[in-house]
């Protein structure tokens, strides 16, 4: 592991300088050309990584009630190309988990914001139900397309290109990427999670 000062911020331990490169290549490519992607790549970056163990910390402030997480749950969450600080497009992340599963976009009106991102709710019963256990309802790999971290890269996440399995939030950058993901579901999460802790908090898509 190297140090590697302004690349994503100062001081702070990442990956080797090469696993960088294809992370921000692949990432920047997707974004330009997504459609590629539904093929896989002939190589796969090897790198050894550390698994966390889980906890959750919550503390209320005024205006916006916000949930810190534990470090397990730490890492980048996507808010946009262009930036921002609206997780999840804005949309319910509990509105994934009940009725017909479809998504609906949330309001300002009902904002939690956690890990530094605000997520939106469409009624204040589903802020509190996301304030009781937030890692329940948000995306896995922080919103990120779960089809590019199994290959170590970020990439965006469509929040209405959904899937949940076992419980839990996937999301794809596209149509035809989830369709390459739906063929192995079980094995491309197994990839995923071995990658994910990776990335520091800080780290950006095509950063």
């Amino acid at each position: 592991m190297k140090t590697c000062e302004g690349f994503f911020s100062r001081g702070e331990t990442f990956l080797p300088i090469a696993a960088k490169l294809f992370t921000r290549t692949t990432s920047q490519q997707i974004l330009k050309q997504p459609n590629i992607y539904a093929d896989d790549y002939s190589k796969e970056l090897n790198v050894k990584s550390i698994i966390l163990p889980l906890a959750l910390a919550v503390a209320a402030t005024t205006g916006t009630f916000v949930l810190t997480p534990a470090t397990a749950l730490a890492g980048p969450t996507y808010t946009g190309v262009k930036g921002g600080n609206v997780a999840v497009g804005g949309y319910d992340v509990t509105s994934y988990f009940t009725g017909n599963g479809v998504p609906v976009k949330g309001s300002k009106t009902h904002r939690v914001k956690y890990k530094g991102a605000d997520y939106f709710f469409t009624s204040a019963a589903n802020a509190e139900k996301f304030k009781e256990k937030p890692a329940m309802f948000v995306p896995q790999y922080g919103g990120h397309c779960a089809w590019a971290m199994s290959r170590g890269s970020l990439a965006p996440g469509d929040p209405t290109v959904d899937h949940v399995v076992n419980g839990k939030l996937y999301l794809n950058v596209n149509k035809q990427v989830q369709k390459t993901w739906l063929t192995d579901v079980a094995g491309f999460i197994k990839k995923a999670d071995l990658n994910w802790p990776k990335f520091p908090d800080d780290a950006k898509f095509g950063g």
